[in-house]
């Protein structure tokens, strides 16, 4: 997926958001959707456990400051 595909699949919710004008917003939404997948790879590998849960705890639905996009986390509902 690049990023072209990937902003026309994100939902009206979080576009329609004001903070979607903000380039660096898109692309770190972005950037959280393609490594999510990474994180669920490694998360198979009892090795990686740590690995895994330091890139999961970055991703927008472990955010520490839920004031900055909370439509992220509808992207991977908890």
């Amino acid at each position: 997926m690049n990023y072209e595909e990937w902003a026309r699949s994100v939902p009206e919710e979080i576009t329609g958001d004001s903070l979607w004008k903000m380039e660096a917003y898109r692309l770190g939404l972005f950037v959280a959707e393609v490594g999510w997948h990474d994180v669920t790879k490694l998360k198979q590998d009892k090795r990686m456990l740590g690995l895994s849960d330091q890139l999961s705890l970055a991703h927008p639905n472990h955010s520490p400051a839920p004031d900055y996009g909370p439509a992220a986390a509808r992207l991977h509902p908890a």
